[in-house]
């Protein structure tokens, strides 16, 4: 991986950390913007929709109720609210970033 192709994961990352946050508006506001990222070069739509097709897989992999570790990790990656205290947008990606 290049250290642009790196620069555009990360920023894939940062985005994706936007689109999960707690605030409705901070939401709506990362929404129009990685959108717009999206558009701004083929290279990041296609980073973009490869993390987002990661997401939507692991996702898949939550089965059908029963007990599972692995869907536990899951969930507690893919669904948790960060706590009240203050969460670093750069540890979310990192760990966007492994799963990817």
């Amino acid at each position: 991986m290049t250290a642009e192709d790196e620069r555009i994961a990360q920023a894939a990352a940062r985005w994706l950390v936007r689109l999960s946050a707690d605030d409705p508006q901070e939401r709506r506001d990362a929404s129009a913007g990685f959108e717009a990222w999206k558009r701004a070069d083929p290279r990041h739509a296609a980073v973009a929709r490869g993390m987002e097709d990661f997401i939507g897989r692991a996702r898949g992999l939550r089965g059908d109720g029963a007990p599972n570790p692995a869907r536990a990790a899951l969930d507690a990656v893919l669904d948790t609210p960060p706590p009240r205290r203050a969460r670093s947008p750069g540890r979310r990606a990192a760990g966007l970033l492994v799963l990817a």
